[in-house]
């Protein structure tokens, strides 16, 4: 069996995956999303979203700026206004959009993605 992660903008929707466990960021912590599980909806804190195969390894990442999620019949239904795939932004991408953000959020977000990018290259 395997859950659907749906990755949502407010106009489109962003990408769609299987997997046999998903991992959201969860405001109150990190959360594991495994086949039938019961219904939730849940805040998202700045984070990574990942899907993992049968052996826990991670397939796909993305990098989300807060939203919620909505879990139910084996669908992750990820919205967030901000998501950036894992492995299409880079360092100095993140780097620059940091440097060129108006609010903290913004900054706080970008500032995340960095220290992933920095702790991951070790």
């Amino acid at each position: 069996m395997s859950v659907v992660l749906k990755i949502m903008r407010p106009v489109s929707q962003f990408s769609e995956v299987k997997a046999e466990k998903i991992i959201v960021p969860a405001a109150a912590g990190d959360l594991t999303v495994l086949p039938d599980r019961a219904p939730t909806y849940l805040l998202l804190r700045n984070g990574q979203v990942k899907a993992l195969d049968a052996d826990n390894r991670v397939v796909k990442r993305f990098f989300v700026q807060g939203g919620v999620a909505d879990i139910a019949q084996d669908v992750c239904s990820i919205s967030s206004e901000v998501v950036h795939a894992y492995e299409e932004m880079t360092f100095d991408e993140a780097k620059s959009r940091f440097e060129k953000a108006q609010s903290d959020d913004i900054k706080n977000y970008y500032k995340m993605i960095i220290d992933e990018i920095v702790l991951s290259s070790k």
